[in-house]
């Protein structure tokens, strides 16, 4: 299966660990260069973004989320132009199951026409798990996520190429982040959110290259001084605290 790992060229260490990672998974990639959204003018927003939204909900649709949104996009677009069947989509922050390359063989099978399945999810509701096929590869399954409320992370997916169609048509005016599985899934574009559990994709609660603080503010030089020189005890607070909040977002119920 083509695999595309997102990543921006300015996170230089992120891009290390990642490659370093699949490599030793052997794991065969392409890498794509991610959006910078904090390069973005503001000619750029008014054409690609429905300004009103944007404007309404600054304090999350920051340049950096509409960068990630565009990122996808343009991966989305590759899928389409190169007529690949299906993908998986991987961002920098993940760390992969040994048995991810043998889970993904399998859903090989299972994706067709409007499929997407989640690889790694969480949500700020109870996610419920309805089987779809228990066993699908030792003990990860396939399941479909019977409730999309609050449900979130663009991690790691595999989507079918119609799918990549119709995610692309939608997305444009950018007007919510490129983890909207909710929004996607009431728009038509996944009809039905596939998942696996246990999840065959988890993250390494790296601090987020979407800045959600206003750019070359003190706070963002702060931020960014923090984590690049691992301040102590700073540093490890703020992935303590990334930690936290993953866990809250991680309430799974298998139903039936």
């Amino acid at each position: 299966m083509k695999i595309f790992v997102l990543s921006l060229k300015r996170a230089t260490e992120r891009r290390k660990r990642i490659t370093e990672h699949l490599q030793a998974r052997n794991i065969s990639y392409e890498l794509f260069d991610a959006v910078d959204g904090t390069l973005l003018s503001d000619d750029d927003m008014v054409q690609l973004c429905d300004m009103e939204v944007v404007k309404k909900n600054h304090t999350w649709l920051t340049k950096g989320m509409i960068g990630a949104c565009l990122s996808h996009y343009r991966i989305y677009k590759k899928i389409i132009e190169q007529n690949i069947p299906y993908a998986c989509v991987i961002e920098d922050d993940v760390a992969i199951d040994a048995n991810f390359s043998a889970v993904l063989d399998k859903i090989e099978a299972f994706i067709s026409e409007r499929k997407f399945v989640l690889m790694h999810y969480t949500s700020w509701q109870n996610m419920q798990l309805l089987p779809v096929q228990k066993s699908l590869y030792k003990d990860f399954g396939l399941y479909e996520m019977s409730n999309l409320e609050g449900l979130n992370s663009a991690a790691c997916y595999v989507l079918s190429n119609d799918a990549a169609a119709k995610l692309f048509d939608l997305v444009l005016p950018i007007r919510m982040g490129p983890d909207s599985w909710t929004e996607f899934a009431q728009g038509g574009a996944i009809p039905k959110i596939y998942a696996v559990y246990p999840k065959p994709a988890t993250i390494v609660y790296a601090k987020s290259t979407i800045d959600y603080i206003e750019a070359k503010s003190f706070a963002w030089y702060l931020s960014n001084f923090v984590n690049d020189y691992k301040i102590f005890p700073l540093y490890q607070f703020l992935k303590y605290r990334r930690k936290r909040l993953y866990n809250k977002m991680n309430h799974i119920q298998i139903v039936g």
